[in-house]
């Protein structure tokens, strides 16, 4: 029951009041359910480095100068995410629900469905210069992103499915093949239908870090079915995207990234920018800075970026805003989930979506697409097994994700 209903409120996450009251909220409810034992089990062991970090978080906030009050609450609030996502490891087997795969594969086939032929039909009435979807104002989050009259006329708009942005489509649907990609790997044609509709979704949504990441799993698919066949295609991507970028609009985004140094695009203000000052800012704030005197400052040192620019990327906005106990954060963040090439691409991607990481809807959705992905797993697993009784000639397969 917590799947289907994390599936039913899954498109509509950034519908809402507030930025607290909305379905985002809500998501992290049932997803917290889906994982109540395994968190339960994690508790019982300890984990003296989570704590640790937690309560190092909590003291950097109250060296920010401008606002303490307001930077201990929203301290409070990320470290208790932060928390959540590295107590759930590597998620105990013991506990999962091993007979609906099918069941939830069919799920996300229909979400992932809706979302394209939504994407198709808005696509023909931007061309029109009408907006279709939900109505600007039911949005609690990311409604400024949503075209306007002029934005119709003058901009490039993209489609965005339900969502307030098209990089939350992206998001939300790399996360369905994150899901799957075990039981891809098994050649199993449900999940491969779920996978290739849910890039397909990505695709037309025209997000370029949705296409890179979607891109990077596709290929550690094919080379893991077959190494040399994933290796040229993984090449041919790469060169296609140079080639073309200059004719196909969702390619034309990587443009930015691969010129990240000519203060053109947001490959300059996400990328380059917070590189090239992070050393120099962690040495004047070694406990970060606040978001009172982010907005303070004009631009970010020498460049003419705002700090909003910089801070809209998850991977850089704790070390920026906790110091030196953001990077390591990050880095825990990381340990924690080394164990599947997958999962690191998805923990890149789930930090690199926008600015806040440490959200009740990101929580939601990394737990369930953690706890779903071991689901799935273990689904893998057991075909291969069964593969193996049936068929005692052939090799068997080493599975790792």
């Amino acid at each position: 029951m917590s799947i289907f209903v994390f599936f039913i409120l899954l498109p509509f996450v950034q519908i809402g009041f507030s930025y607290f009251a909305c379905v985002g909220t809500l998501l992290a409810l049932p997803a917290l359910s889906a994982v109540r034992l395994s968190l339960l089990s994690s508790i019982r062991s300890y984990d003296f480095i989570a704590v640790f970090l937690v309560a190092a978080i909590l003291t950097a906030s109250l060296f920010n100068e401008a606002d303490p009050i307001d930077a201990l609450v929203r301290a409070i609030r990320e470290s208790a995410i932060f928390f959540l996502m590295v107590l759930y490891g590597k998620v105990n087997l013991k506990s999962q629900n091993k007979g609906h795969h099918d069941k939830y594969l069919r799920i996300m086939l229909y979400l992932s469905s809706i979302m394209v032929v939504l994407c198709l039909v808005q696509i023909l009435f931007i061309r029109k210069g009408v907006y279709f979807g939900i109505p600007i104002e039911f949005f609690a989050r990311n409604a400024g992103t949503l075209p306007d009259e002029m934005d119709l006329i003058y901009s490039d708009v993209r489609p965005s499915g339900t969502f307030g942005e098209p990089s939350y489509l992206s998001y939300v649907m790399f996360s369905i093949m994150v899901i799957v990609s075990p039981l891809v790997l098994q050649k199993k044609r449900l999940a491969d239908g779920v996978f290739l509709v849910a890039f397909l979704a990505i695709f037309l949504s025209r997000s370029g870090l949705g296409f890179l990441f979607a891109g990077a799993l596709t290929a550690y698919i094919l080379t893991k079915k077959n190494i040399m066949f994933g290796v040229y295609a993984g090449l041919t991507v790469l060169l296609t995207l140079f080639v073309f970028s200059e004719y196909i609009p969702v390619f034309e985004r990587f443009t930015s990234i691969a010129t990240a140094g000519s203060s053109k695009g947001s490959g300059f203000m996400r990328l380059y920018v917070p590189l090239i000052t992070l050393p120099e800012h962690i040495a004047s704030n070694p406990f970060g800075i606040s978001r009172t005197n982010m907005n303070l400052e004009a631009y970010v040192g020498d460049y003419p970026v705002q700090w909003k620019s910089i801070t809209d990327n998850g991977l850089f906005n704790p070390m920026f805003s906790y110091g030196l106990v953001g990077i390591a954060m990050i880095i825990y963040l990381y340990t924690k989930n080394i164990y599947s090439i997958i999962m690191v691409l998805f923990l890149s991607y789930t930090l690199l979506q926008n600015g806040d990481p440490w959200s009740f809807d990101k929580l939601g959705i990394f737990l369930m697409v953690k706890y779903l992905f071991t689901y799935f797993s273990h689904a893998a697993r057991q075909r291969a097994e069964l593969s193996n009784v049936t068929s005692p000639h052939r090799s068997r397969l080493n599975i790792s994700y």
